[in-house]
């Protein structure tokens, strides 16, 4: 039987460009669930959070992510996104502004191995500046055979809250 075992929990309470989460992955785990919630920012307006991958010489990695999602908006049409050769996961963590909040729930595949390539699917929920609720599926993956051993939240503007767990599912 299968369950899931809580490896971190990191929580924002200051304001901040980037959170570095490292030592997550390990040879424990090949699958591994990550949950945010509360990801928040105090001024106006919109931001996107991202995500890196960080290795296992502790430098946060900034290219050959390809990446797609879905925007689901409930008050028009959706919209598609998607790159290759990226320096970060865009929209991986939602989107926050005016004190609203995101939430997300993702599946990173491999992160620790030297061997396959890493790969990840994700959905997270947030309003758009009190308009109406969005929400965004995805994946990622990074060509690479890296061994990553943690992640980074960054955004382009401060944020100043939140919490982030990262859970290793056992087999």
């Amino acid at each position: 039987m299968s369950a899931l075992r809580l490896v971190n929990e990191t929580q924002i309470t200051s304001s901040v460009l980037t959170v570095n989460i490292e030592n997550v992955f390990s040879n424990d785990f090949k699958v591994y669930q990550i949950i945010s919630n509360g990801i928040n920012k105090a001024t106006t307006g919109n931001v996107n959070i991202n995500l890196r991958l960080i290795n296992s010489s502790s430098t946060v990695v900034t290219s050959n992510y390809q990446w797609g999602n879905i925007n689901l908006k409930a008050n028009t049409t959706y919209s598609n996104n998607y790159t290759t050769n990226d320096t970060e996961v865009d929209y991986f963590f939602g989107r926050a502004g005016d004190n609203e909040g995101t939430g997300t729930v993702a599946w990173i595949f491999n992160p620790y191995s030297s061997s396959d390539n890493t790969y990840c699917i994700f959905q997270n929920q947030y309003d758009n500046n009190n308009i109406a609720p969005e929400g965004t599926m995805g994946l990622f993956s990074i060509m690479s055979t890296t061994s990553f051993t943690g992640f980074q939240v960054y955004s382009t503007s401060n944020i100043d809250e939140g919490f982030i767990r990262v859970y290793g599912l056992s087999e």
